[in-house]
């Protein structure tokens, strides 16, 4: 007989004292008037298998009477000291996964961290992160809410921080967002990992404020000065998180100005210096770094695409990056509206910068196109050939996105520079020039051939270090 069929042997017949026994020393009265029902038990499973009654039915907390020592348990229910119980003694532990009955999980939980059952505690949190993902997503708000009460759920607190930190829509474009309590909502906005355009984060906040207050007009321009001071109150605690000099000028002047009363008056006037005036620099607010989960330096694009566009780079369909594992960093090189949208500024900062992405913000859309070229620019001012370049659509929202490979090697870079059309293929990109006519590349990636640049960026691909084993 090997090993595991001795173990096996000793639970069976543990467990069969569960049920069938008549030597039981412990009887336990669970739950509060009048839902109160007594279990019996034997005092050295329980404190064999549980530090917290290893601990107290020595002490003064447990009472003998007759034969049989008396312990009372009023703040768990009778339902989950149930399945609690029989885990004790199987190693079984009964879980209800009927939609209606899978919050019970949480209660369940903190019940066994009262009783020290650190095992059964984890067991819960990887059920729920391996099992019930859908269940998860779909209810994320109210489960986030709940499991930050629990200090004992750590592993799935921090499952769900990183869903957050790689996808953020799972709460702020969620139904229940506005039902965010406060502190859970400072909680994210706190983090530096947040993958999600700052100006975003500010509409969320000021919508989340909104809800706060239904008798609020959602048109600011219509605002009383009450109506701006009910605002204020409720958003109080949050706006100190806001990183409102990360916001594109643009942005902060159409989406964040208009709710300029709200902001304290150090702060309007600090932002006010920085847009306005070139060079200027807060004079007594603290600037909170760009989030991490932001990374590249982009006011167009995020970690989220980088992660699509390092899948695409790598040619692996299967492969999907999460945002900051992709195995590429992704340097500015050039910015049009920092540096100007010429052909000769674009080779100055460009030339002989190897594998390189381009991108595009589209006026008027929340499109973004561009382009991957693995040769690099070199003002040839002649066709380069290549099999591995392609050229991409992006939406803002990361709901959908459009990769076109080259299919005719011959015309992949229009490396020009005494001409236009500077790009991908005789007309398939031309990014400066907003053109967008599908030929030598397998796929259209916009609806239309022409198009307003709003933006651009050129980052070089680069190959992230690894770290050396010491």
């Amino acid at each position: 007989m090997s090993s595991t069929s001795l173990a096996n042997a000793l639970l069976r017949d543990i467990s069969n004292r569960y049920e069938n026994a008549d030597d039981y020393d412990v009887i336990i009265y669970v739950g509060e008037e009048p839902n109160v029902e007594a279990f019996q038990a034997h005092s050295f499973i329980l404190r064999s298998r549980s530090a917290y009654f290893n601990a107290d039915l020595s002490a003064n907390w447990a009472k003998k009477e007759v034969s049989k020592v008396i312990f009372r348990k009023p703040n768990i229910s009778p339902k989950l000291f149930r399945p609690i119980l029989k885990y004790m003694y199987t190693s079984i532990i009964d879980l209800n996964t009927d939609t209606e009955h899978r919050h019970e999980y949480f209660d369940l939980v903190a019940a066994a961290d009262e009783l020290s059952l650190v095992e059964l505690v984890d067991y819960i949190q990887e059920r729920i992160i391996l099992s019930e993902k859908g269940w998860l997503l779909e209810n994320f708000v109210q489960i986030f809410q709940k499991i930050s009460s629990y200090k004992a759920l750590r592993k799935l607190q921090d499952y769900c921080a990183e869903l957050i930190c790689n996808d953020p829509s799972v709460v702020f474009t969620s139904k229940d967002f506005a039902s965010l309590e406060e502190t859970a909502l400072i909680a994210l906005l706190q983090r530096d990992d947040l993958v999600m355009d700052e100006v975003d984060i500010w509409e969320c906040v000021v919508k989340w404020g909104l809800a706060k207050n239904p008798m609020v007009d959602s048109d600011v321009t219509k605002w009383s000065q009450e109506d701006f001071d009910s605002l204020e109150q409720t958003l109080h605690n949050c706006i100190q998180y806001i990183r409102f000099f990360q916001i594109p000028a643009h942005d902060y002047f159409f989406k964040v100005r208009p709710y300029k009363k709200i902001l304290p008056r150090a702060l309007k006037e600090d932002l006010q210096l920085f847009y306005i005036v070139p060079q200027g620099q807060p004079k007594t607010t603290t600037v909170l770094p760009p989030r991490m989960g932001l990374n590249p330096d982009s006011v167009i694009i995020t970690s989220r695409h980088a992660a699509v566009l390092a899948n695409w780079i790598h040619n692996k369909p299967k492969e999907f990056y999460k945002p900051n594992e992709a195995p590429y960093n992704f340097k500015l090189l050039i910015r049009g509206s920092r540096d100007g949208f010429s052909q000769e500024e674009f080779h100055k900062r460009c030339d002989y910068k190897g594998t390189n992405v381009t991108v595009v913000k589209i006026q008027g859309s929340p499109t973004i196109v561009g382009g991957y070229n693995p040769l690099g620019w070199t003002s040839s001012d002649d066709w380069r050939q290549t099999t591995e370049s392609f050229i991409f659509s992006l939406s803002k929202d990361h709901k959908s996105a459009i990769i076109s490979r080259v299919k005719n090697p011959r015309c992949a870079i229009r490396d020009t520079i005494s001409k236009q059309w500077l790009g991908f293929g005789v007309g398939d990109l031309h990014f400066l020039d907003g053109v967008c006519t599908p030929h030598d590349y397998e796929q259209k990636i916009l609806e239309t051939t022409k198009f307003l640049v709003e933006d651009y960026e050129v980052f070089q691909v680069l190959n992230k270090v690894k770290p050396v084993n010491t």
